[in-house]
C-alpha cells in the first residue's frame, strides 16, 4: 500500500508540474524540493492537495501536507493515520438569545470577559475547526476556567505583573487561554508567529531572538512540534529562561485575576517589518478597548451577528479584530488555521454558508484567491446572503479584485454591498477608517500624470481608480501633510497622520523610533501616503516605497499587479523598488516565476511601461520562494533591495549552512556540549545503526546498546544500574521525562531490547525502513486495526525470546509528575500471561530536560524492578498490574503521582 500511495503521489505532482509548466524537463522524484526545484508554492498547494485527495479518494491533514518541503515529506504525510474529527453538520449556532448590552464600564478585557461570564455564562462564544471539522466549542464560563488554571501555572513559574511573556502557538483554545492567562497576571503577552518553513530557518530565528531580547521575555509559550526552534531560541535569546508547552499549563492550580487598570500594558504587537526591522507597539488595556467599541460602532454588532476567521492569530487583524472582538462584544466567533484555508480556500466559504457568518476579515489576495482558484465543485450549496461585512485591509485592495470576487459569488447570494475596504495599522491598536456599512465598494478615477507629477488627485472619468477606505472610527482624527509637516487641502497628496484613543503608547523599549512617528500631542505618522476627498480616505501607498523617477511619484503597488497579470509571472511574487545609480535612480522589478526566458522577461517590461508610463531600468526573473515576505505575507520590499544590491536576491542557503550559521551564534559554553551532544546521540548511534539494520536487523539491534552506552560516555553521563533485569523474555515499563531516556534504557540493558515505538518516529522517511527491519514496533495510535496488530506482534516477539521495552506515559510533557499508564500492554500481557518488569529511571529530567536536546553531565540511576504478572486475563486484571507497575516505579521516581493521562494535542 505504502508503495502504491507514493506512486500515486508522484503522478500527481508530475502532473501539476507538466500543467503550471509544460516545458519543464526536470524529472520528479522522492528529493525533489517542491517550491525551489518544482515552482509549487504556497498558493498551488491548494491545487495539489485538492488532486492528492481526489486520487487517493479521502480527505487529507492540510497541516503536513502544506508544510512538507519535499516530495518524500509529501508521501510520509499521506501514508501517516489520520484521525478524523467531529462534522460541522453536528454542530450549529444557535444565536436566539439577544445580547448583553456591551461592557462599556470594563477597564480590561479580563473584566470584559468576566461581564461576559456574567451575562451568558453557557452560550458557546469560540468555535474551533480544524481541518474543516468542528473540534472544540467554549463558553465565557469554560475560557475562565481555562485561563484561571493556566494563570495558576504561570504564576507557578515565578510569572508576574509587568513580566512580558512570549506565546508562539498556532491558532487554536492553547493561544485564546494562554494570552488571558498572562492578562490575568497582569503580565503582558507578546505573540510571535510560529515556525512553518524549515528552508527557512535562519531568518526566523534572528527575527525571533531579536523580538524575545527587545521585550525582555523571560518565559516562552510554546507546543511541542516547534521544540526544537524553541531550543534554539533558549540558547540564544539572552533573556529567555523557560520555555513551556501550553499543554504542561493547562493543569494548574485556578487562581483570581490579578487587578490592574486601563493604563497596564496588554499586548507588545511586533511589527511584520514590510519596511524595516520589527518594532515592539505597547498598547495598554485602554488602547485595545478604545479600538473595539469605535469598531463594534461603526459594524453596528447586534445579536445576529457571527464572525468567522481564519487570520492568524500573531497578527493584528485576527488577534484584536476577531478574538479580542469577539471577547467584548459576546458575539459567537468560529476560528480556523491560516493553513486551513490556503490549503483548501473554500473553507472558509462554506464554513461562512453553514454558520451563516456574517462578518469577516481577510486581506485582498484572499478574496483574489477565491474569486479565481476554487472549483465550482466545492460550491456546491453555499449560500452567502447573510454575509454583510466583508472586511478587506492589511494590504493594496485592488478593485479588479472587488469585481472578480462579486461577479463570482453573486449566484450563490453574496451581494456587492458586503465589500468593506478599511485602513488600519498596528500603531492605531488595529482600525482607523472603515467604509460606510452595506455601500459596498467606491472607486475614486483621478489623472494618475498629475497625482504623480503634482501629488493632486484630480477627478478624470478615464482615470486610475483608488478605493476608498472610509471615514475615520469615532474618536479618531486624521490629518494629510505635506514633507514640512504642513497640512494640505482635500485632493492632494501626503503622509497620513492620524490621532485616537487606540494609538500606541511607544515602541517598547525604542525611545528614539517613538520619536520618529509620535509627536507629543499625540500625532502618530502611519508611514503611509494618502489623501482625503469629502472626508474619505484613499490610501496611495508606502512612503518608503515610494519610487521617483523622471520627476514622477512611482507606487510599487502599481507596477507590481501589472507585472503580475503578466501570464507565467506567479501572483503576489513581484517586487519593485528602486537603488541608486550613476544617473540617479533605477528602476528595478524582480518577479517569480517556474517558466523563466527573454520572452517573459520582455512581456514583464512591457506591461509595467504601458500601465505606468516608465519603463523599468531591470528586469529580473526568480525562482519561486525567493522575493522575502512578512509573516502576514506583505512583500519586504526594503529587504528585497538591499538583497539585490548584495547580489543574494534568490540566493537560498542549504539547511546544513544555515545550522552552521546559526550555531556561531549560540553561547559557547552552548555550542561546545550541543557539538558533544550531536557526535554522540547522532554521530556515535544513529548512522551506524541504520546503515547495520538496513543490512541486517539482528546487527543493529545489538550495536544500538553498544552505542548508547559510548554515546554516554561521551556525554559525561555516569550510569548507575540497580536490581537485575528479567532472565526471561518480558516488557520492560518504564516512566519518561526526557528524550535521553531511550538511549538510558538501552545503555543499562545486557541484552537487545525492540521498543514500541511512537507513529511519528516510525513512520520517518529515515528511519522508518531501519526500525522496521531491526523489529521494533509501532504503536497504533488512532490506526484502524491497529490495536489487534500490535498485540499479536508483542505476543510473537515475546514468544520468540525477545525482550519489548514501553514508555506507557504515552509521551513527554514539561510538568513533572508520574502520569497515568495506559492499559494497552497491560492488556496484552494479561490476557496472553507475558512477564512484565517495572524499571525507574532517575535523573534524567534534570540531565535533559523535555523538550532540549543538550544533557548536563551528571550521574543517573536505573533501577529494574520485580518481575510482574497479572492475576488473570480480564480487563480488571490488566487493569490491576498496571497499577502495581505505577505504584512501584512512583515510590522510587522522586515526583508525584498524577492522576491524569497525557493530554495531546486535537
Amino acid at each position: 500500500m505504502s508503495e502504491q500511495s507514493e506512486a500515486k503521489v508522484l503522478r500527481v505532482v508530475e502532473e501539476l508540474c507538466q500543467q503550471l509548466n509544460p516545458q519543464q524537463t526536470k524529472v520528479v522524484n522522492a528529493s525533489s524540493h517542491l517550491e525551489w526545484d518544482l515552482g509549487i508554492g504556497s498558493l498551488e498547494r491548494a491545487e495539489l492537495i485538492r488532486r492528492l485527495e481526489k486520487e487517493l479518494g479521502h480527505s487529507l491533514p492540510s497541516q503536513p501536507l502544506f508544510a512538507a518541503p519535499r516530495v518524500r515529506d509529501l508521501v510520509a504525510a499521506v501514508q501517516a493515520p489520520h484521525q478524523q474529527g467531529q462534522s460541522r453538520a453536528q454542530e450549529r449556532l444557535s444565536l436566539a438569545a439577544p445580547l448583553p448590552p456591551f461592557p462599556e464600564e470594563a477597564q480590561t478585557l479580563i473584566e470584559a470577559l468576566a461581564y461576559q461570564r456574567q451575562q451568558q455564562r453557557d452560550r458557546v462564544l469560540y468555535y474551533f475547526e480544524d481541518e474543516g471539522e468542528l473540534s472544540r466549542s467554549l463558553s465565557p464560563e469554560e475560557l475562565w476556567q481555562e485561563a484561571a488554571q493556566m494563570a495558576g501555572s504561570l504564576a507557578a513559574l515565578g510569572v508576574k505583573r509587568d513580566d512580558t511573556v512570549a506565546l508562539m502557538l498556532p491558532t487554536g483554545l492553547p493561544f485564546v487561554a494562554g494570552f488571558l492567562a498572562i492578562l490575568w497576571l497582569g503580565a503582558v503577552p507578546v505573540p510571535l508567529y510560529p515556525p512553518f518553513r524549515a528552508d527557512q530557518a535562519e531568518d526566523y530565528l534572528k527575527r525571533q531572538v531579536a523580538i524575545l531580547e527587545n521585550a525582555k521575555s523571560k518565559v516562552l509559550i510554546s507546543f511541542d512540534r516547534a521544540w526544537s526552534v524553541t531550543q534554539m531560541l533558549q540558547m540564544q535569546a539572552k533573556t529567555l529562561e523557560k520555555v513551556v508547552s501550553a499543554e504542561s499549563l493547562s493543569t494548574g492550580q485556578p487562581i483570581e485575576p490579578t487587578a490592574v487598570d486601563g493604563d497596564q500594558l496588554a499586548l507588545i504587537q511586533y511589527t511584520s517589518g514590510s519596511t524595516g526591522s520589527p518594532k515592539g507597539v505597547a498598547l495598554s488595556h485602554a488602547n485595545l478597548l478604545h479600538n473595539l467599541r469605535a469598531y463594534g460602532h461603526a459594524l453596528q454588532v447586534t445579536e445576529h451577528d457571527v464572525c468567522i476567521s481564519w487570520l492568524p492569530l500573531y497578527h493584528d487583524m485576527g488577534l484584536i479584530g476577531s478574538m479580542l472582538g469577539s471577547i467584548y462584544h459576546g458575539i459567537p466567533l468560529v476560528l480556523m488555521g491560516p493553513q486551513d484555508f490556503l490549503a483548501r480556500p473554500s473553507r472558509w466559504i462554506r464554513a461562512m454558508s453553514h454558520y451563516g457568518g456574517t462578518i469577516s476579515p481577510a486581506p485582498n489576495f484572499a478574496y483574489e484567491i477565491c474569486a479565481r482558484r476554487i472549483p465550482d465543485e466545492e460550491l456546491e450549496g453555499v449560500e452567502l446572503s447573510r454575509w454583510r461585512v466583508a472586511l478587506n485591509g492589511a494590504e493594496a485592495i485592488l478593485p479588479d479584485t472587488l469585481a472578480r470576487f462579486s461577479k463570482r459569488y453573486a449566484p450563490y447570494g453574496w451581494q456587492e454591498s458586503g465589500h468593506f475596504p478599511a485602513y488600519g495599522l498596528a500603531e492605531a491598536s488595529l482600525a482607523v477608517a472603515f467604509s460606510p456599512l452595506q455601500r459596498g465598494p467606491k472607486f475614486d478615477r483621478v489623472d494618475e500624470e498629475k497625482l504623480q507629477r503634482e501629488g493632486v488627485a484630480e477627478p478624470s472619468p478615464q482615470g486610475h481608480p483608488w478605493v476608498a477606505c472610509g471615514f475615520p472610527l469615532r474618536g479618531t482624527e486624521l490629518s494629510v501633510r505635506d514633507e514640512q509637516g504642513r497640512e494640505v487641502p482635500e485632493r492632494h497628496q501626503g503622509q497620513l497622520f492620524f490621532r485616537s484613543g487606540s494609538s500606541l503608547r511607544e515602541y517598547y523599549r525604542n525611545p528614539e523610533a517613538t520619536r520618529e512617528i509620535k509627536s507629543d500631542d499625540g500625532w502618530v505618522k502611519t508611514g503611509d501616503l494618502a489623501y482625503l476627498a469629502e472626508g474619505e480616505l484613499y490610501i496611495t501607498g508606502r512612503a518608503k516605497d515610494l519610487i521617483i523617477k523622471a520627476g514622477r511619484n512611482l507606487y510599487p503597488q502599481d507596477i507590481e499587479a501589472a507585472a503580475t497579470e503578466v501570464e507565467g509571472v506567479r501572483r503576489g511574487c513581484v517586487a519593485a523598488f528602486s537603488v541608486s545609480g550613476q544617473d540617479g535612480e533605477r528602476l528595478v522589478v524582480v518577479y517569480e516565476t517556474r517558466t523563466p526566458s527573454a520572452a517573459l522577461r520582455d512581456q514583464v517590461q512591457r506591461a509595467v511601461t504601458q500601465a505606468c508610463g516608465v519603463g523599468p531600468d531591470e528586469v529580473k526573473a526568480l525562482a519561486p520562494g525567493s522575493i522575502p515576505k512578512t509573516p502576514s505575507g506583505k512583500i519586504r520590499r526594503s529587504e528585497c533591495r538591499k538583497l539585490f544590491q548584495q547580489g543574494k536576491l534568490g540566493y537560498k542557503a542549504p539547511r546544513w549552512l544555515q545550522a552552521l550559521r546559526l550555531l556561531r551564534q549560540v553561547p559557547l559554553g552552548h555550542s561546545l556540549r550541543g557539538l558533544r551532544a550531536a557526535v554522540a546521540l547522532f554521530g556515535v548511534m544513529g548512522p551506524p545503526a541504520l546503515i547495520l539494520a538496513r543490512l541486517n536487523g539482528g546487527l543493529g539491534r545489538r550495536w544500538l546498546g553498544k552505542a548508547a552506552r559510548l554515546a554516554l560516555k561521551m556525554l559525561g553521563v555516569r550510569l548507575v544500574v540497580k536490581g537485575q533485569p528479567s532472565d526471561k523474555p518480558c516488557v520492560l515499563v518504564a516512566n519518561h521525562a526526557s528524550l535521553l531516556d531511550p538511549v538510558v534504557v538501552l545503555a543499562s540493558s545486557p541484552k537487545p531490547l525492540l521498543f514500541l515505538v511512537a507513529p511519528w518516529i516510525y513512520n520517518h522517511p529515515v528511519l522508518s525502513k531501519a526500525l522496521r527491519n531491526m523489529g521494533h514496533l509501532k504503536i497504533s495510535r488512532g490506526e484502524a486495526g491497529g490495536a489487534p496488530r500490535l498485540a499479536r506482534e508483542m505476543v510473537d516477539r515475546v514468544r520468540a525470546g525477545h525482550t519489548l521495552a514501553a514508555f506507557p506515559e504515552g509521551g513527554l510533557e514539561t510538568t513533572p509528575g508520574l502520569r497515568e499508564f495506559n492499559l494497552g500492554v497491560f492488556q496484552v500481557a494479561a490476557e496472553n500471561g507475558l512477564c512484565v518488569q517495572p524499571m525507574v529511571l532517575i535523573g534524567t529530567r534534570q540531565a535533559m530536560p523535555w523538550p532540549t536536546l543538550v544533557p548536563v553531565p551528571m550521574q543517573l540511576t536505573v533501577e529494574f524492578g520485580p518481575p510482574m504478572y497479572a492475576h488473570g486475563t480480564e480487563l480488571a486484571d490488566a487493569v490491576e498490574l498496571a497499577s502495581r507497575a505505577r505504584q512501584w516505579v512512583a515510590e522510587r521516581c522522586g515526583e508525584d503521582l498524577l492522576n491524569q493521562r497525557l493530554r495531546r494535542e486535537a
